[in-house]
Order: C-alpha cells, then structure tokens, then sequence
C-alpha cells in the first residue's frame, strides 16, 4: 500500500469506472481506501453513488439498468447518431410503437416490428447530440421494461469519444488503444492537441444560435504520458495494447469429427469430446 496519503488533486491515483482523480487516506486507525473529492463536479460515478444509497446496487441488477449502445454513423462531412435495441427474449415483452426524444425534443417514432429477431437493431435519432434519450413505449406490456430502459445516457457533457471502426460510444471508464483512431464529438472546438496526436475536424453541427457541435477523428500515433492525459479528461484510460484473455475456467470441449463411409455409402459421423 501506499506509504502515506494522497489528495486528488495529486493526480496519483483515478477510479476505474469514472477515470476521475481520487484521494488517498493517510494511514491510521482506519485501514486506508480510496474516496472520491468531495469537490469534484461530477457526482454522478456509480461507486460514489453506492456509497451514499444502500439500495442503489440493488437498482443496478435490474436487467432494464442495461445501457442501449448508441452508435456514430460518419458519412463524408455529415453524421448521425443511433441507438441500439436487441429483441426482448420474452414473448410477452412487447409494445405497438418506440418514440425516442432528445434535448432538441424531436421525436422518432418507430413500431416494434423494426427490431430484428438477431442482433442489435439500430434506430436513428437524428445528428442533434443529446445528453439524455428519453423512450416512451406505446401500449407496452409491464414485462418490457424488464429489458428495454426508459432513459438512456448519451453524449456526455464534457465530450464523447467513439471508436473509429464499429462506431460505438466510450463509456465512462472505457479503453481506447494507441495506434487506432476515434471520433471525438464535443461543444467547443479544440484548438491544440498532444504532440502524440493526430486530429482531423471532420464536422460542425448547429443546433441553435448559440451551440455548436464539433466532430473530430482523433488517430494516437503513439502512447505517452500527454495522450494518456488527453484522454483521461473524457473519463477514458488509453491504453498500449489490449490485454489478452485466456480461458481458465469453465473448462470447455474440443470437439473432433471422424467420417466414414458404409458400403451403403451411407455416410455416419462419431463425435468425440476431448476435455481439456
């Protein structure tokens, strides 16, 4: 453990989920442990919540606390953005139309038949960013809600990075990897950046008189101390390279086909299941 204490403003150490700057307890009668700055703007982390409402872990393990993924289409100099719906695995679960809202209080309205049986289903919520997507489904059956959120979080305040390839939003405390390149959407333009990055401004969106979308690819050419800040500021860690996973436990089969043939020509397959 740390030998002695540590402030947030320090820099030593940030949470894992939130990426922002935490401080350290000095030693003493109490064992020492992380805590969040009780100055910090942003009180909106799910550790720092759980520690002021008991219940609120409870909350968490609902199935409907699963965040819909929203995606960033990027066609030439215009974008668009889109929430992700997967199929209810409940007959039950079902409702006649999907209504989407956002800041801008536009609604899209969609029927269920849209959602597609496999995979995630990705409707379209215009190119004005929102904070917060409010969904209201129409004549929905209780057991929906079991799966499908009525609030989704959207572009945060500070900015958003998503991923160049797949165009899904970082979340708070996610990754990104030096050597790929993401889209950074944000209220202000960026006027410098890191020696170690490369940026591109792709697009600018007015919403109104007074805001302004900007739309940047950002490329980390290589991994330092500056990038790592650079990103750390959108509550995301950059990383050198993924980490590699290696299944361990459950133990699973490999599976070998053997083929022969009868005097039938009749064709029998044996399975054989090896444990490893």
């Amino acid at each position: 453990m740390y030998p002695y204490g540590a402030s947030a403003r320090s820099g030593h150490f940030v949470c894992e989920l939130c990426a922002q700057n935490v401080l350290l307890t000095a030693p003493g009668m109490n064992v020492q442990h992380f805590r969040h700055d009780p100055a910090s703007p942003n009180k909106e982390c799910d550790e720092r919540q759980a520690s002021f409402d008991p219940n609120y872990g409870r909350s968490l393990r609902a199935l409907n606390s699963h965040i819909m993924p929203l995606r960033l289409v990027v066609t030439g100099s215009m974008f668009s953005l889109q929430l992700g719906f997967f199929y209810p695995p409940d007959n039950k679960a079902h409702c006649d139309k999907i209504k989407i809202a956002g800041d801008s209080h536009q609604v899209y309205e969609y029927s269920f038949e849209r959602i597609e049986w496999i995979g995630t289903t990705y409707l379209s919520v215009g190119s004005i960013p929102s904070q917060i997507y409010c969904v209201e489904y129409v004549n929905a059956n209780p057991e929906l809600r079991r799966f499908w959120s009525d609030n989704i979080p959207g572009i945060n305040q500070a900015g958003s990075f998503f991923d160049g390839r797949t165009g899904q939003i970082l979340q708070s405390g996610g990754k990104a990897y030096a050597g790929n390149f993401y889209y950074l959407l944000q209220r202000h333009p960026i006027y410098t950046f890191p020696a170690d990055i490369e940026a591109t401004e792709i697009a600018k969106t007015h919403t109104n008189s007074f805001n302004i979308w900007y739309l940047y690819r950002i490329r980390i050419t290589r991994f330092s101390e500056r990038s790592a800040k650079f990103f750390l500021k959108y509550a995301v860690f950059l990383t050198e390279k993924p980490t590699k996973f290696y299944p361990i436990w459950p133990a699973y089969y490999r599976i070998h086909i053997l083929y022969t043939t009868t005097q039938r020509s009749f064709t029998s397959i044996y399975v054989v299941m090896m444990l490893n």
